[in-house]
């Protein structure tokens, strides 16, 4: 697979950690070493441990570093400031680490995280990019207001499992045309649907 988006001209590679078989980190290690090693193009890591149920250490990914120079960051699902930071102060400056998790987003910022992709983006993608921009630029007073203002959204998203809040939002408005999931996935309950209704008009959305 890596080998066909390789040849297929994708910018860089994106593996998501391994899932169910909650290997030892040297199994990771391995693991990396030998997916990275079948591109030349820079390659990441997806740590999302709520879904994979697998969490990597520092120490796993300065050795996947010492092994294959072009593995340049994360797209990070962990809430463990921590962790990032121990990983950023390793394996910098040639690696980054881009900010998933939605209430700790503006810290991981603080900390040295290179950018956003967060699933409140898909419902308020104007509000998501001016808080980065408006950190970028050096406002932090006015970066707290817009993490603020966003929190009940942050909150909201996950009230169920992603995507399922997201996906009444976008339909409430507009985006989407059906409310449709994909077994066992669900539409949100009656109950969500109100509280996210309430999260649409806190946000200036409804």
């Amino acid at each position: 697979m890596i080998d066909r988006f390789d040849k297929a001209g994708a910018d860089s590679i994106l593996v998501v950690t391994p899932f169910y078989s909650a290997p030892p980190q040297r199994g990771a290690v391995d693991y990396f070493v030998k997916l990275g090693g079948r591109t030349k193009r820079p390659f990441l890591i997806y740590h999302i441990p709520g879904r994979a149920g697998f969490t990597l250490s520092v120490d796993t990914l300065a050795a996947i570093k010492a092994a294959l120079p072009h593995f340049v960051g994360l797209k990070n699902t962990d809430t463990d400031v921590g962790f990032v930071t121990g990983a950023l102060a390793r394996l910098r400056p040639r690696f980054s680490d881009l900010c998933r998790p939605r209430t700790p987003t503006l810290p991981m910022l603080g900390i040295g995280g290179c950018g956003m992709m967060i699933t409140a983006s898909n419902v308020a993608p104007r509000l998501v990019s001016q808080l980065y921009e408006t950190f970028a630029k050096g406002d932090i007073d006015g970066a707290i207001a817009l993490n603020l203002k966003l929190y009940p959204l942050f909150r909201g998203v996950a009230l169920e499992t992603s995507p399922i809040p997201v996906k009444y939002m976008l339909k409430r408005l507009g985006v989407l045309k059906a409310n449709e999931h994909r077994s066992p996935l669900v539409p949100a309950s009656p109950e969500v649907e109100r509280e996210l209704d309430k999260v649409l008009a806190q946000i200036g959305l409804a």
